[in-house]
């Protein structure tokens, strides 16, 4: 009977620790996606500095899509066109671009920081599941 008993805890164990890991992952794939996004944000002010530094009928390439640019000529070096969310498009000047990139990075840095204490918390959590499973199965009963 205590046999079955202990099964029944391990098979609940286990599929607690399933769940817990694949929110862990779907965690880590959350991370990466942000680390992505700060770097292309990182990419896209250090272009809009470099913009802010250039003369205006000046030839530049410009990005189109991924590796794809078209030649055309700089008619304004003053000023940005920046979607800021639900299809509003606002013209800033340089230095109201990159600080507008910069409070959006930092939204991005506090979400990551969440989402990797939360990850903390299932690695803990996991931890204490696989050390609670090996002393069921070596008859080692230890508490949460």
């Amino acid at each position: 009977m205590a046999e079955k008993n202990a099964s029944e805890e391990i098979n609940e164990l286990y599929m607690r620790f399933q769940t817990l890991q694949t929110n862990a992952e779907q965690i880590e794939q959350q991370l990466a996606y942000i680390n992505n996004e700060l770097e292309s944000l990182k990419y896209y002010s250090n272009g809009i500095k470099e913009l802010g530094n250039e003369k205006e009928n000046s030839e530049a390439y410009f990005p189109i899509a991924e590796g794809i640019f078209v030649k055309g000529t700089l008619t304004n070096t003053k000023n940005c066109y920046v979607n800021t969310g639900n299809g509003t498009v606002v013209k800033m000047t340089i230095p109201e671009t990159i600080s507008f990139i910069e409070k959006k990075m930092a939204e991005i840095k506090d979400s990551g920081e969440m989402l990797a204490e939360n990850m903390t918390v299932y690695n803990t959590e996991l931890q204490k599941i696989a050390n609670k499973i090996n002393s069921i199965q070596t008859g080692k009963e230890v508490g949460f």
